[in-house]
């Protein structure tokens, strides 16, 4: 297997909520490249450990112990992502409109029985729900909590199309931050997420390295 250059920018380790892009960038990006369209990671991807960076360490700054940390780090993990389409219409004008979302589910165990499935939109701000505890959030409240995210897309030179799809995660209690890009590259799907547990600290960076399955 030839080596994989993962290419991490040092502004990305450093400060990635200030390569998050600007609306004017993001128009820009839109425009010329279309990348909501152009990022397609239809399929299922399995995580390759041997090529993935930083995520020991990652793990145990979400909270994990470090034996739960390790055996997480190697553990089996599948994603399967579709893109599912609902028309609609616009008041306004009468049109016919058109989104898309990308249905996620994941696996961790056996491919047979489904771990989690969210919904991701291409753009825009969105609300996920949770209840319980949560490792990189903190207890949910007696009636659940609700994360607040966006979507934005970002310039990536390492991608295949030239642009990364970016989620941003804000601890509904305040604090936690996590940013998650995804693009790409030389046909496989990489991740790199950044945690910041609070607004003066830089944050740990891993990259997770996924494959066709």
């Amino acid at each position: 297997r030839e080596p994989f250059e993962l290419g991490i920018s040092i502004h990305l380790q450093n400060n990635i909520h200030e390569e998050i892009m600007t609306h004017q960038e993001q128009d820009s990006v839109n425009h010329t490249n279309n990348p909501a369209e152009a990022l397609d990671f239809t399929g299922r991807w399995t995580r390759e450990p041997s090529l993935c960076t930083g995520l020991l360490a990652a793990l145990e700054a979400r909270g994990y112990d470090k034996e739960a940390a390790a055996k997480k780090s190697i553990g089996p993990y599948v994603q399967e992502w579709c893109k599912t389409q609902a028309d609609g219409s616009d008041l306004a004008t009468g049109t016919t409109t058109t989104t898309f979302s990308w249905t996620v589910t994941t696996y961790n165990t056996e491919i047979s029985k489904p771990w989690r499935k969210t919904t991701y939109p291409t753009s825009g701000e969105f609300q996920e729900s949770y209840s319980g505890p949560s490792v990189i959030f903190g207890p949910s409240d007696s009636k659940g909590s609700i994360l607040k995210r966006h979507v934005e897309y970002q310039s990536c030179p390492e991608s295949d199309v030239g642009s990364a799809y970016v989620i941003v995660t804000r601890n509904p209690h305040g604090g936690a931050t996590e940013f998650s890009r995804r693009y790409l590259s030389n046909g496989r799907l990489v991740l790199e997420r950044t945690f910041r547990p609070d607004a003066s600290n830089e944050g740990t960076v891993s990259v997770e390295v996924f494959e066709r399955a």
